[in-house]
């Protein structure tokens, strides 16, 4: 599903968000640079942003198993995915899976410095904002 690989494995600075949004390519650049713009002038750490086109691509990202994960994830530390699988009450596999899919857009990383063989699940950002916009296209003109 993913075309989007978040490689970006630094530290978040606080304060930030992960906004996901879904409007049309031309809108999204003035968007994003209003938001530059309004970080600069605030001397604010910027957001990060991803935007799909589609809504629907949103939809099949936030699916309701994978939007239980990232709330768990923002409430409460998990050791492991094992334990997250537990307080989720979900199969080992299919979290690992979701998890690393939500990885791929930078929305979960792993720290595997914890003792053993364990990946500690977290969500580096203090807020997930997800904003999605529909209405009709409007021709150019």
């Amino acid at each position: 599903m993913t075309d989007y690989e978040h490689d970006d494995e630094g530290e978040v600075p606080e304060g930030v968000d992960f906004v996901i949004t879904s409007m049309p390519h031309d809108q999204f650049e003035r968007e994003t640079r209003r938001r530059l713009q309004e970080a600069v002038d605030d001397d604010e750490p910027q957001d990060h942003v991803h935007n799909f086109e589609d809504p629907k691509k949103v939809q099949k990202l936030f699916a309701p198993s994978r939007l239980d994960l990232l709330v768990a994830l923002l409430e409460d530390d998990y050791e492991s995915i094992n334990r997250l699988a537990q307080a989720v009450d979900r199969d080992y596999k299919d979290v690992y899976e979701d998890l690393q899919l939500l990885s791929d857009y930078g929305l979960v990383r792993f720290d595997d410095t914890s003792p053993g063989r364990s990946k500690k699940p977290y969500v580096p950002y203090e807020n997930v904002r997800v904003e999605v916009e529909v209405g009709r296209t409007k021709p150019d003109a």
